[in-house]
């Protein structure tokens, strides 16, 4: 979040988002603030994730257009967070702030603990590709009805389409490197395909998992990407799982990741091996992202939590000799 929503944000409006869901303030947790206050509370009879949404963050048409596809994937059997309507019927309610508006939204909580904290056996990874290749099936049938809802182009979006502008002065380095990526990702085929309404963070964070079964969470990033581009993310964070794993061993690590991620994904959906070769420029393009948003929490609690890890971010992101994960190498020689 921009330092605007931190400003707005108070006890008053804090209070009023609960009453919108009518759960017990005594039962509720603060459970994140990087890009909306996110709490953890109940109703009495079930268990729910609140979500205030500075509009600095994100224009109401475009949550409202998130929540109908996870309604809509939730009713075709993908195992997502059911989104819960307000006590006045609605998906999204509007608090006024002093410089601009919050926007609560709230859904069922997945009960479990983030996918990252277990071990990722053949099945779990199996199932994980599964639930992406069902979700990139379902949304070349997706078309929003909900009167004011609507679905974001990656080109539309203020954080990625700005990106320089976010960026320090003095950056011109990573100013120039956005560049360069903007224009070899308009050049790409946006056919049905490869692009569709997708998560686009579909990290092992943002997987719950208990007794065996994933469910997905936080729908805050998705827009129409490339399939592809949300492949490449899942494999950009598996490097949280490789903390303990001797780098010589890393490759054989995503390598085995990708073989049974593929058995799950193409039961329900199919990759192209016109992809590969995009996966490098996907990969570079989410490491500009994240730094760059490292760079928009400046003056929040939040960018002193993160502010150590920009000079490593930076490095990598511009030696463009290297690549961050062999990906394309990898997966051509699974599917040759």
């Amino acid at each position: 979040m921009k330092k605007i929503a931190y400003d707005d944000w108070n006890d008053e409006i804090y209070k009023k988002s609960l009453t919108l869901f009518d759960v017990d303030l005594s039962k509720t947790k603060e459970h994140g603030a990087f890009e909306s206050f996110v709490f953890d509370s109940s109703n009495g009879s079930e268990n729910l994730i609140i979500k205030a949404t500075h509009n600095s963050s994100r224009k109401k048409e475009i949550l409202l257009g998130q929540i109908e596809w996870i309604d809509y994937l939730h009713k075709n059997g993908v195992p997502v967070t059911k989104p819960k309507k307000s006590v006045n019927g609605n998906f999204i309610e509007t608090i006024d702030a002093k410089e601009g508006e919050f926007y609560i939204t709230g859904h069922i909580k997945a009960e479990g603990k983030p996918l990252r904290d277990a071990a990722l056996t053949e099945s779990l990874t199996i199932q994980y590709g599964k639930i992406t290749g069902r979700m990139h099936t379902l949304t070349k049938s997706f078309e929003p009805k909900l009167p004011g809802s609507r679905l974001q182009h990656w080109h539309e979006d203020e954080q990625i389409t700005n990106l320089s502008a976010h960026l320090p002065d003095d950056e011109k380095e990573l100013k120039s490197l956005h560049s360069r990526i903007r224009e070899k990702l308009l050049k790409i085929d946006t056919n049905p395909r490869d692009y569709g309404f997708i998560h686009t963070d579909l990290h092992t964070g943002n997987l719950i998992y208990d007794n065996n079964k994933i469910a997905v969470i936080d729908f805050f990033d998705s827009m129409y990407y490339w399939f592809a581009y949300d492949i490449a993310v899942i494999f950009y964070y598996l490097r949280w799982l490789m903390k303990d794993i001797k780098e010589s061993d890393q490759r054989d690590f995503i390598k085995d990741f990708a073989v049974n991620f593929l058995k799950g994904y193409n039961s329900e959906s199919k990759f192209e091996s016109s992809w590969i070769g995009t996966f490098n420029l996907f990969l570079r393009t989410r490491d500009l992202e994240l730094l760059t948003v490292l760079f928009t929490q400046k003056g929040t609690k939040e960018y002193d939590k993160f502010k150590e890890w920009i000079p490593k971010f930076r490095e990598r992101v511009l030696n463009e000799d290297k690549e961050i994960i062999e990906l394309d190498e990898i997966f051509s020689e699974i599917i040759s």
